[in-house]
């Protein structure tokens, strides 16, 4: 596995997002250009919701136009573009 390094007094521990226990654990969550690797997006979006507290923020990034879905995208192990 990669070793990540983290800020003094952090700890980073990459795991899937339904192996995070709690509910609106997160005042921010972050994810750029990670959703569409993720087969199950429904699943991922709806446990940012559970994560993010009620007045927290999501940021999303994702590739746009899934009419330029093409090899480049396959090779990344992207399963879709968005609108």
């Amino acid at each position: 596995a990669d070793v990540l390094e983290a800020p003094a007094g952090l700890t980073i521990e990459p795991r899937p997002l339904a192996d995070i226990a709690g509910e609106g654990v997160a005042d921010v969550i972050v994810m750029r250009d990670v959703l569409e690797h993720i087969e199950d997006d429904t699943a991922a979006v709806d446990d940012l919701r559970r994560l993010v507290r009620d007045d927290g923020t999501v940021i999303l990034s994702v590739p746009a136009l899934p009419s330029l879905f093409g090899f480049h995208d396959e090779q990344l192990g992207h399963h879709r573009r968005y609108t």
